[in-house]
């Protein structure tokens, strides 16, 4: 803490700008606690959300080409039905 002797020679004044300087310094540090525990309440979430959401989203891209695969082979069998028909009525 610096040295705040100068003031005390202004009386009041000195004794309202000493506090003023020790409010000032208390309200400092409490917001950079404050900072800093949510930058690191920022770190663990971003943490949770890549622990949980990037295997999830490969899990769904997985589905997602399974049953792109499944309406594939759906598709090439309706095609081939619809030629076989097709061949009978010629």
């Amino acid at each position: 803490m610096p040295n705040l002797d100068p003031l005390l020679q202004y009386g009041a004044i000195g004794v309202f700008a000493i506090l003023l300087i020790v409010f000032a310094r208390t309200l400092l540090l409490r917001e950079q606690q404050r900072g800093d525990a949510a930058a690191a309440e920022v770190i663990r979430l971003n943490n949770l959300m890549q622990e949980k959401t990037i295997p999830a989203l490969i899990a769904a891209t997985q589905a997602i080409a399974a049953a792109q695969n499944i309406l594939q082979q759906i598709q090439y069998q309706r095609d081939v039905e619809a030629a076989a028909i097709k061949t009978r009525k010629s």
